[in-house]
């Protein structure tokens, strides 16, 4: 049995593309979405980045709500 405390949470990770098809929007979309939102002030090494964190992925969330997936 693994324990959780163990995870590799990289393996949690999503790339922004993953993010925007959750929402059904173009990645394009996504990134004018968290640029209006101010994710990038709070994350401006995401903005160059392809992959978000688990922390980043739940800003997200509360910042343009929970996507129907």
């Amino acid at each position: 049995m693994e324990n959780n405390n163990n995870i590799d949470r990289s393996r949690l990770s999503k790339s922004k593309s993953d993010i925007a098809l959750m929402y059904g929007v173009t990645p394009y979309t996504l990134k004018r979405w968290l640029k209006i939102c101010g994710f990038y002030q709070k994350f401006p090494n995401a903005k160059n980045s392809k992959f978000l964190t688990p922390k980043q992925i739940d800003v997200i969330f509360e910042e343009l709500g929970k996507p129907n997936f």
